[in-house]
């Protein structure tokens, strides 16, 4: 679609600011849409192209110069094209001859269009096949087809979006045809560029710019728009080749037939195709007009104002005719209402009431906005609005406070329901309210400022919006100011954690930073800082660690703490590494000084939660945490503490304080704590360590049963966190045998015996399987359980850690079920163990047997 030209504004009046209609959107079929070109019209440019170039190709391969053939081939096409024009006549026109004839060109196009053909094709077959060759029949029809198939493709790209794609592939399509003639003429083929032309170039050159002329009769006779696709195809072929062929020069011919045509192409401006489409409608509209046709003036004025929405000499057309119909005559004529668009009539009366339009233009307006209410009744709000600067105009300020009112009312009185029209006008009606009539002020803006919270931030949005369009509209300022100053925390606060206004909070900040330093404002400025960090969550938590610190200055040190605290919360709400450095910085130290605070007013558990986020802190260290630990310690919450020492010791893992702490902290949490929540205190119990621990307590024979109760009591932690930690488990199964309960201990080694290990890489896990089978053996074998005791001490044996030993008491265990030949297999193996106090043992065992076997002596 060509692009939109560009003319300058309106005039602008303080009443006249820009109309923004929400929600619209053009209704389906509207010509103001892409172009659409007839297939007809398409086909006919191209047979054109292709006869064009069939009688360039006959008259360049003549042996002599064909002026007289020239002559008579354009007499017959021009004529034909004059003869098509003059039909139009014939059409029942009123208006002069002039008006006729060039409507009949406009509307009725096809007539001079066929007129031109048939006039070119009988001029080709009588004056130029003469001339030519004996095959000139094949190359007519080839070449018709031909451009044919060019005028099809000219309708695929009428469809690409971009307008440099479509003027490219045009003036290649150009080259392309260029390329073609000038193999049919012989001017370039295999052996390369020549110099040597036939005879009749020259006169086929000055064919070629007669057809580009021939073709802007096309041009004004369609009546659907050209495309830059066509026109630059034509415009590098014909006039380009044309200008090389005629010019009879020898090399630079060339280069000056392309750059003619290009140059002259290019200073047409961007958008030729959408002159050429709008100049042609604003011909239709004006002669239309002229002959009495309204409807059709008024769809070629409508359709001219979609492709150039400010153009003077359309808007001039639509304002003529639509005030001059009549309006009840226009609603019930259909096809007329749906060429008259009420946000187009809007945009009439705006650019009317842009400056004083006197008495008759008020009419005129008030009548098109009676014409827009009946049109479109959802716009009613926006031609209340227009009313209201119509009054204005009129010296009534009465009535058009009276409208600005019902406008900016909500509930009862409103002018129509809640719609983007509503709310388009408000916002107008609000700056001229606030910033463009100093009589509306007072009447209008200020009581309903006083009177409705809800309306201070509508307004202020407004204002705010236009500032970003204007922003030093020294008006708009002073209504911003304004509103700022009527900002009140106790009014507004609660409004502004529901919905903020979209406006710059930035400036609300920066503003109330500002009166920080000035005791007499210093109160008001704190309130704008506080407004702005309850209704922005971007503020900067070092706005309103300035107002605590200018509050402490005052010796308001009760408010300057509180201020600390929304800082803190406002920068952990944003989350300290989205801040700048600076404000991350002061965030930290606010978080640190809080802490302080409030260990020393002993606050344990605030004080403990601003140390907990001064953690997060990349520079918070080792101290940090162990003060945290302490304060969960004096709020009695060994968990926490626990956690805090956890994270110390990843600083330094032989911190003597920190390893007593864990182990004070480990014994102060309760079974029962932990199988509460065993998930609370997977990250804070650490098995591993607590299977260490306890191994220690239990490697030494001297240990206390207070000890042992201590080592019970890490491993029993250790299982509620993660039952199946082998290690923790026959860890307990050591400690109740320490306590006497040996029961228990075997159910805890049957429990690890169970769970075996599928990896048998050397782990932690595998080697306490291991030794639960080993102290299951020897369980087993004190109970009198002997096959059991055997399959534990076969499974111990598999370890590198058995020796003499297993083999004793596997010895021992066939003894005890008679079975003597396995037993004397093992103790013979212990007698391979040399100097190994078990060898005697073995013997005597062996000696044992073997009495036993052979019986009581007699």
């Amino acid at each position: 679609m060509a692009r939109a030209v560009h003319r300058p504004q309106a005039p602008r009046s303080k009443y006249n600011h820009r109309l923004v209609v929400a929600g619209y959107r053009p209704p389906a079929g509207d010509a103001l849409g892409r172009f659409r070109m007839l297939p007809s019209e398409l086909l006919v440019k191209g047979v054109f192209l292709g006869l064009v170039f069939h009688a360039a190709r006959l008259l360049g391969l003549a042996d002599h110069a064909c002026w007289r053939e020239l002559g008579l081939l354009v007499a017959t096409s021009a004529g034909g094209w004059v003869a098509g024009a003059l039909v139009t006549l014939g059409r029942k026109r009123p208006g002069t001859i002039g008006n006729r004839l060039i409507l009949g060109l406009l509307e009725d196009g096809w007539l001079p269009q066929a007129g031109l053909l048939v006039g070119m094709g009988a001029g080709i077959l009588a004056f130029a096949h003469p001339v030519g060759d004996a095959d000139t029949a094949g190359w007519l029809v080839g070449l018709t087809v031909t451009g044919a198939m060019l005028g099809f493709v000219f309708g695929i790209l009428q469809q690409v979006p971009s307008r440099a794609a479509r003027l490219g592939v045009g003036a290649a399509l150009g080259l392309l045809l260029v390329a073609g003639m000038g193999l049919a003429l012989g001017l370039w083929g295999p052996e390369g560029f020549t110099r040597v032309r036939p005879a009749g170039c020259v006169v086929a050159g000055l064919w070629l710019l007669a057809a580009a002329i021939l073709h802007t009769g096309l041009v004004v006779a369609s009546q659907e728009p050209e495309s830059e696709a066509e026109l630059g195809c034509v415009t590098t072929a014909l006039p380009g080749l044309g200008v090389y062929l005629a010019s009879g020069a020898a090399g630079w011919g060339l280069g000056l037939g392309f750059l003619i045509p290009t140059l002259a192409y290019l200073l047409l401006g961007e958008g030729i195709a959408g002159r050429i489409r709008l100049g042609k409608l604003l011909a239709r509209a004006r002669l239309n007009m002229a002959a009495g046709n309204w409807r059709a003036a008024l769809g070629c004025s409508s359709r001219a104002l979609g492709i150039d929405p400010v153009n003077p000499r359309a808007l001039a057309d639509f304002w003529r005719l639509t005030s001059k119909l009549d309006t009840d005559e226009l609603l019930a004529d259909t096809k007329a209402r749906s060429l008259v668009r009420a946000e187009r009539c809007l945009e009439w009366v705006g650019r009317r009431l842009a400056s004083n339009p006197g008495p008759g233009g008020l009419a005129e307006c008030d009548r098109m906005l009676n014409l827009v209410e009946k049109l479109d009744p959802p716009l009613i709000p926006q031609a209340e609005y227009w009313r209201v600067v119509a009054d204005l105009h009129a010296g009534r300020a009465g009535e058009a406070a009276e409208r600005c009112r019902l406008l900016l009312q909500t509930g009862e009185g409103q002018v129509t329901g809640d719609n983007p029209a509503l709310q388009q006008a408000r916002r107008q009606v609000w700056l001229l309210a606030l910033a463009w009539n100093d009589r509306l002020r007072p009447e209008v803006a200020e009581p309903l400022l006083r009177q409705r919270p809800g309306a201070l931030l509508e307004a202020w949005e407004t204002v705010e919006q236009a500032l970003e369009a204007d922003p030093e509209n020294t008006r708009l300022r002073t209504a911003w100011r304004s509103l700022v100053e009527q900002l009140d925390e106790a009014r507004h606060g609660p409004l502004l954690e529901k919905v903020s206004p979209a406006v710059d909070w930035r400036r609300v900040e920066g503003l109330g930073v500002g009166m920080l330093e000035d005791p007499n404002r210093r109160a008001r400025g704190c309130e704008l800082v506080r407004l702005a960090a309850r209704a922005n969550p971007g503020t900067s938590p070092s706005s309103l660690i300035a107002v605590a610190r200018a509050l402490q200055s005052s010796g308001d040190e009760a408010a300057g703490i509180d201020h600390f605290r929304r800082a803190v919360h406002l920068g952990h709400r944003q989350g300290p590494a989205n801040l700048a450095a600076e404000d991350r910085e002061l965030y930290w130290r606010a978080v640190k000084y809080l802490a302080e605070v409030e260990e020393h007013r002993e606050n344990w558990p605030e004080a403990a939660r601003m140390w907990g986020l001064y953690t997060e802190n990349d520079r918070s260290g080792l101290e940090t945490l162990r003060k945290l630990a302490e304060l969960h310690e004096k709020m009695g919450d060994p968990a926490q503490a626990l956690r805090a020492v956890e994270k110390g010791l990843l600083y330094s893992s032989k911190d003597a304080d920190l390893l007593e702490r864990r182990e004070r902290y480990l014994w102060s949490i309760t079974p029962e704590q932990v199988q509460q929540a065993p998930e609370t205190f997977k990250g804070i119990i650490d098995p591993s360590f607590c299977a260490e621990r306890a191994r220690k307590v239990l490697d030494s024979n001297q240990s206390d049963p207070e000890w042992v109760r201590f080592a019970e009591h890490l491993l029993r932690l250790a299982l509620l966190v993660r039952p199946d930690h082998l290690p923790s488990r026959q860890m307990l199964g050591r400690a109740l045998t320490r306590l006497g309960d040996r029961e228990g201990a075997v159910a805890q080694w049957e429990k690890v015996r169970a769970d075996k290990p599928s990896n048998w890489v050397e782990g932690e896990s595998d080697e306490a399987w291991q030794r639960a089978n080993q102290a299951l053996g020897d369980a087993y074998l004190e109970m009198g359980r002997y096959q059991d005791a055997i399959d534990c001490l076969e499974d111990f044996r598999k370890s590198s850690k058995s020796g003499a030993n297993t083999l004793f008491k596997l010895g021992q265990a066939h003894e005890g079920l008679g079975q003597y030949r396995q037993a004397r297999k093992h103790f013979r193996e212990v007698e391979g163990f040399e100097g190994n106090p078990l060898v005697w043992q073995a013997r005597e065992a062996l000696e044992r047997i073997r009495q036993a076997e052979a019986g009581p002596p007699g």
